[in-house]
Protein backbone atom coordinates (compact mmCIF):
# COMPACT_ATOMS: atom_id res chain seq x y z
CA UNK A 1 0.00 0.00 0.00
CA UNK A 2 1.25 3.36 -0.94
CA UNK A 3 1.71 6.14 1.52
CA UNK A 4 -0.58 8.01 -0.33
CA UNK A 5 -3.60 5.22 -0.25
CA UNK A 6 -2.71 5.20 3.76
CA UNK A 7 -3.12 8.59 3.81
CA UNK A 8 -7.02 8.29 2.63
CA UNK A 9 -7.37 5.97 5.18
CA UNK A 10 -6.50 7.78 8.16
CA UNK A 11 -9.52 10.03 8.35
CA UNK A 12 -9.08 11.39 12.04
CA UNK A 13 -7.61 14.75 12.33
CA UNK A 14 -4.77 13.53 14.31
CA UNK A 15 -3.18 12.69 11.72
CA UNK A 16 -1.08 14.82 9.32
CA UNK A 17 0.84 14.33 6.28
CA UNK A 18 3.69 16.58 6.92
CA UNK A 19 6.30 15.04 4.46
CA UNK A 20 6.22 13.23 1.52
CA UNK A 21 7.65 10.09 3.48
CA UNK A 22 5.68 11.23 6.22
CA UNK A 23 2.26 10.57 7.85
CA UNK A 24 2.73 11.90 11.71
CA UNK A 25 0.18 11.00 14.52
CA UNK A 26 0.12 14.18 16.43
CA UNK A 27 -0.92 12.90 19.96
CA UNK A 28 2.87 11.58 19.96
CA UNK A 29 4.14 15.28 19.05
CA UNK A 30 5.97 16.93 21.96
CA UNK A 31 6.90 20.34 19.82
CA UNK A 32 7.89 21.97 16.45
CA UNK A 33 11.05 23.25 16.11
CA UNK A 34 12.56 24.64 13.00
CA UNK A 35 11.66 22.14 9.87
CA UNK A 36 10.63 19.16 12.27
CA UNK A 37 7.90 17.99 14.56
CA UNK A 38 9.92 16.46 17.50
CA UNK A 39 8.24 13.41 19.01
CA UNK A 40 7.86 12.05 22.92
CA UNK A 41 10.82 9.76 22.26
CA UNK A 42 12.76 12.96 20.85
CA UNK A 43 12.84 11.24 17.16
CA UNK A 44 12.34 14.09 14.49
CA UNK A 45 10.09 13.45 11.55
CA UNK A 46 10.80 16.66 8.96
CA UNK A 47 8.06 18.92 7.96
CA UNK A 48 8.07 20.17 3.90
CA UNK A 49 9.36 23.37 3.88
CA UNK A 50 6.85 25.29 1.50
CA UNK A 51 4.25 24.45 3.57
CA UNK A 52 6.09 24.32 7.24
CA UNK A 53 4.05 27.42 8.65
CA UNK A 54 0.43 25.64 7.31
CA UNK A 55 2.05 22.04 9.22
CA UNK A 56 2.76 24.10 12.04
CA UNK A 57 -0.45 26.07 12.38
CA UNK A 58 -2.56 22.64 11.77
CA UNK A 59 -0.81 21.39 15.08
CA UNK A 60 -1.49 24.48 16.81
CA UNK A 61 -4.96 24.01 16.00
CA UNK A 62 -4.97 20.20 17.01
CA UNK A 63 -3.45 21.23 20.02
CA UNK A 64 -5.98 24.05 20.50
CA UNK A 65 -9.29 21.85 20.02
CA UNK A 66 -7.63 18.81 22.24
CA UNK A 67 -7.27 21.21 25.36
CA UNK A 68 -10.71 22.82 24.70
CA UNK A 69 -12.03 19.21 24.53
CA UNK A 70 -10.06 18.22 27.84
CA UNK A 71 -11.81 21.80 29.61
CA UNK A 72 -15.42 20.76 28.16
CA UNK A 73 -15.50 17.22 29.57
CA UNK A 74 -14.60 18.50 33.01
Amino acid sequence: MSLDELAVLLTEEEFLRCHRSYIVNMRFVARAEGCDFILNNDQKVPIRRRDKQQMKQHYADYLFSSIRGRHDAL
